[in-house]
C-alpha cells in the first residue's frame, strides 16, 4: 500500500445491477470533483454529471466527504451510477487517468481507515470476515466482531485467565505457609468450567468443524479426459496429459475461483483423480 496517493474502486458487487457504487479516497478527490463532475460547487450530496468525454456526460449521484469525516479518514467521494459493468469499467479508467490516482488493492480502504484510527484492528478483521461470510451465522459473527461486542468478551476472558493464573502462582509461592490458600481447588475448577463454557460459546459450539472449501472431484474411467478437463478448468497445465492409461496415479488438488466465470460464485477445491476401472473397489 502506498500512502499519500488517491485510490478508486467499485464498492458494489460484480455483475449487472440497477446501480453501482464507485468509491474514491485520497488527496486527489478535490481535483477529481473539479475536473469531472458538473456542477462541482458546494458538492455534498447532489445529482451531478460525470464527464466521460467532452460530449458525453453521465448522470450520477455524487457524495463528497471531507477529512476526517469519512470511512477512511481522508477526503472521499462516492459516485452512484447505472450498474452496467462496461460503464463502471469506463468510469474507473477515466478516474485513473488523473495524476496520482490508481485502482485500490484488496482491503486498502479498510487499511487506510485503520491507519487513520477510524477502525480498530478488530473492526478491520470484522470487515474482512463480513466480506468473506457465506452464511447467516458467519455474517452475524462478523457483525458482532465489527461492533466490538466480541472484543469485549475476549477482554473479559483474558482478564479471568490472568486472575486464575495469578492465584495459582500465589498458592505455589506460599506453599510453606499453611494458613495461606490463594484459591480453593473447587473454586478454581468452577471458574475454569465457566471459562470453558465462554470459550465454546465464542467458538460457536463444541466440535464445530472449521469452514472448508467445497471439494469437486473429477471421477471416471482411465483416459476419459479428466486431466484435460482439470487443466482446462484451471486455465493452465497442472496435470500431465498422456494417451497412456494410468498416468495420473495420485489425487491432484488445486483451488478454483468460480467468480471469474460466474460473478458472485465462491471457491472450490478441484481434484483430478486416477482413473477407475472394473478392478477398482472401495469408496472414492
Amino acid at each position: 500500500m502506498i500512502a499519500g496517493d488517491t485510490i478508486v474502486a467499485c464498492a458494489s458487487p460484480p455483475g449487472r445491477s440497477f446501480c453501482a457504487l464507485i468509491r474514491v479516497s485520497g488527496p486527489g478527490v478535490g481535483a477529481i470533483v473539479d475536473a469531472w463532475l458538473d456542477p462541482p460547487q458546494g458538492l455534498a450530496c447532489a445529482n451531478a454529471r460525470f464527464r466521460l468525454t467532452t460530449s458525453l456526460h453521465l448522470p450520477v449521484v455524487a457524495l463528497r466527504y471531507h477529512a476526517p469525516r469519512s470511512y477512511t479518514g481522508e477526503d472521499a467521494l462516492e459516485i452512484l451510477l447505472p450498474g452496467n459493468p462496461a460503464l463502471v469499467e469506463r468510469v474507473l479508467a477515466r478516474l485513473c487517468e488523473a495524476d496520482g490516482v490508481r485502482l485500490a488493492n484488496p482491503g486498502e480502504f479498510s487499511a487506510r481507515a485503520y491507519l487513520n484510527a477510524k477502525l480498530s484492528a478488530r473492526q478491520a478483521e470484522g470487515v474482512a470476515a463480513m466480506i468473506a461470510a457465506e452464511s447467516g451465522e458467519e455474517l452475524a459473527a462478523a457483525a458482532e466482531l465489527m461492533s466490538g461486542a466480541r472484543g469485549t468478551r475476549y477482554d473479559a476472558l483474558r482478564e479471568e485467565i490472568a486472575a486464575c493464573l495469578a492465584l495459582v502462582e500465589a498458592g505455589i509461592d506460599f506453599t510453606d505457609q499453611e494458613d495461606v490458600v490463594a484459591i480453593e481447588p473447587a473454586a478454581l475448577r468452577s471458574r475454569l468450567a465457566q471459562m470453558r463454557r465462554l470459550v465454546l460459546d465464542l467458538l460457536g459450539c463444541e466440535g464445530t468443524p472449521a469452514h472448508e472449501t467445497p471439494r469437486v472431484a473429477l471421477v471416471g474411467a482411465p483416459n476419459a479426459g479428466k486431466s484435460t478437463l482439470f487443466n482446462a478448468l484451471l486455465g493452465r497445465r497442472r496435470s500431465v496429459i498422456s494417451p497412456v492409461a494410468g498416468t495420473t496415479r495420485d489425487a491432484i488438488e488445486e483451488p478454483l475461483d468460480l467468480s471469474r466465470e460466474c460473478p458472485g460464485a465462491g471457491r472450490v477445491t478441484l481434484a483430478d483423480l486416477p482413473g477407475l476401472d472394473e478392478a477398482s473397489s472401495g469408496p472414492v
